[in-house]
């Protein structure tokens, strides 16, 4: 009995300095090599499935990934993956079946019985990465995708990037071929290897014009990451039970992948109270109170994995400066005021008191207006002294009321 194993290997390489890593040749136009059957062109630093198996007279042969000009000036070129054909026709008896064009960081590999050139006795994964040991974000790339209109086969364009640590070991279902961190193993957690990023993506519809897609990547625990795989297929069919349900001339057409550390805050609380109407594309806030000379306590969530936070004070403005493990930054500007509303507390000839969002006043309020403030010492309304009025706050929080010099904290 004959059969082929082909392992098609990528060439990699890890980027240097104390920078986050981005991705080798993830805008497809460094020079374009020969794949490992010198069947094909395969973008350079990246691992294309290739078919390249014969045997009494009958052949499987099949370039699955090539490159595209994108743009003539500059010169930009994508990745084009197809799902072909591969098979033919001998002694009036027909052979073959649809391979899934797909490129990888890691090694595509392929197992294809020549014995019989069938899907049941065939098989096709990815195993490996490349080091790495940082925690993007997201992973962004540009996509085209066009479903065959003839295809009867419903089908989707997949890609999944997954980061572990340790080393697994198995074997294929078919072909019985040593496999070393074999993507279906790591993905599923049922190793021997700690999974412990993943972020995956269907494209079902076509898409017409280059489109920016962003994969969320999702952490499962705090681990540092020994390896990364990145896999783009214009089929998914290794997420379906029956082997090589493959769209017949789907093709999908992907460029400029890039990881994104995010560098940017969620939330800013002063003394544990958030900034009301924070919002994090907005860099600069003013009129924040602060007691005499002392600034409130200031915390922060960011949305980055591993995003660093410093802050610096000057006068009364404070800097957070937010870092992403790529170097790039975001800074937020706190300009404080020193106000006497949260110092001058002092409401002994006065009756405050709030229920059901109703403020309550029993005393003498000499006529003045009542200012209501939030815990940032900004002025949220101001209304006329009356023995009660519903005022227009957040309910379940804290606001400073001030009557002249009279001032109460109450909470609604």
């Amino acid at each position: 009995m004959k059969k082929l194993i082909l392992f098609l290997c990528g060439i990699f390489s890890i980027a240097g300095g104390v920078h986050a890593q981005q991705i080798n040749n993830g805008n497809f136009d460094a020079p374009w090599v020969d794949d490992a059957l010198q069947v094909g062109m395969q973008p350079a630093g990246w691992s294309a499935v290739v078919a390249n198996a014969s045997a009494w007279g009958s052949t499987m042969k099949a370039s699955l990934v090539s490159q595209e000009t994108r743009t003539e000036s500059p010169v930009n070129y994508n990745a084009k993956l197809i799902n072909k054909f591969a098979g033919g026709s001998q002694w009036g008896v027909s052979y073959g079946f649809v391979l899934p064009g797909y490129i990888t960081l890691g090694n595509s590999w392929l197992y294809i019985n020549s014995s019989y050139f069938t899907v049941s006795t065939s098989d096709a994964g990815v195993q490996g990465g490349i080091e790495f040991s940082f925690r993007p974000d997201s992973l962004i790339g540009y996509f085209k995708y066009t479903p065959a209109q003839t295809n009867e086969i419903a089908d989707a364009a997949h890609i999944r990037i997954y980061s572990w640590s340790g080393t697994h070991t198995s074997t294929s279902e078919k072909g019985d071929i040593a496999l070393t961190d074999n993507m279906k193993d790591i993905w599923s957690g049922n190793s021997n290897a700690m999974l412990i990023s993943k972020g995956e993506y269907f494209i079902s519809e076509k898409i017409g014009e280059w489109t920016r897609i962003a994969i969320p990547i999702e952490y499962i625990n705090d681990d540092i990451p020994e390896k990364m795989n990145i896999y783009i297929s214009a089929s998914s069919f290794l997420t379906k039970e029956e082997p090589f349900t493959v769209g017949e001339n789907d093709i999908l057409r992907v460029d400029d992948l890039q990881f994104i550390y995010n560098h940017k805050l969620t939330e800013i609380t002063l003394d544990g109270t958030p900034i009301e109407g924070f919002d994090k594309e907005t860099l600069e806030y003013n009129g924040l109170s602060m007691k005499g000379n002392a600034f409130p306590e200031i915390s922060w969530k960011t949305d980055g994995k591993d995003a660093k936070v410093s802050k610096e004070t000057e006068g009364n403005t404070v800097k957070l400066t937010v870092t992403a493990a790529d170097g790039a930054q975001t800074v937020y500007i706190l300009n404080f005021t020193k106000t006497d509303a949260v110092e001058n507390i002092d409401n002994a000839s006065l009756k405050i008191y709030a229920n059901n969002g109703i403020l309550y006043i029993k005393g003498n309020t000499e006529n003045l207006p009542v200012e209501i403030y939030n815990m940032q010492g900004q002025l949220v309304s101001v209304h006329s002294a009356t023995e009660n009025f519903r005022p227009d706050v957040l309910t379940n929080s804290l606001y400073i009321i001030k009557i002249g010099e009279k001032v109460s904290r109450i909470l609604f």
